[in-house]
């Protein structure tokens, strides 16, 4: 039995967000996760939604001047508190697995707003992007999201 601080946990947790970056998210059909029972499907999301939150942080942060946008630096917080919580939850534990999903629901209700208005203040500021390359932006952004919103709602349904 090994004891960590809640310091190095949060160091590690840190740490697993650049490895599940790296990994690929899941190309699913609807007619799957439609398809499938709710055990089967509360293992592949604790698997994949933190492959899916890592993506999205890790994007985030390859946006230049991220950092410096307050919409933006609460959405990369929010979606890193998410990553921890999913990584600290057992799927077996169905009640609470339940929970800690609608309360990410509940944390990423309004991003789709606080995200377009920080793109847009990056946009408008002297950082050189232009339309093609925030809407390249924003459309991987909310295909990350599309999918997780989806494979959320139907596990709480």
């Amino acid at each position: 039995y090994l004891r960590l601080s809640r310091e190095r946990v949060a160091e590690l947790l840190d740490h697993e967000i650049t490895h599940f970056s790296l990994q690929e998210p899941r190309q699913l059909s609807l007619q799957w996760i439609l398809g499938r029972k709710t055990e089967v499907l509360a293992e592949f999301l604790h698997k994949e939604l933190p492959v899916l939150y890592a993506s999205r942080i890790k994007l985030l942060e390859s946006l230049h001047g991220w950092d410096e946008s307050e919409q933006l630096v609460a959405i990369r917080r929010e979606y890193s508190e998410s990553f921890k919580a999913l990584r600290l939850v057992e799927f077996e534990d169905t009640t609470r697995f339940l929970r800690v999903l609608v309360e990410l629901k509940k944390r990423h209700k309004d991003v789709v707003k606080r995200m377009v208005t920080g793109v847009r203040a990056i946009q408008a500021s002297d950082t050189g992007y232009g339309r093609e390359a925030i809407d390249e932006f924003l459309n991987r952004f909310f295909h990350l999201r599309i999918g997780t919103e989806l494979l959320t709602s139907q596990y709480i349904s």
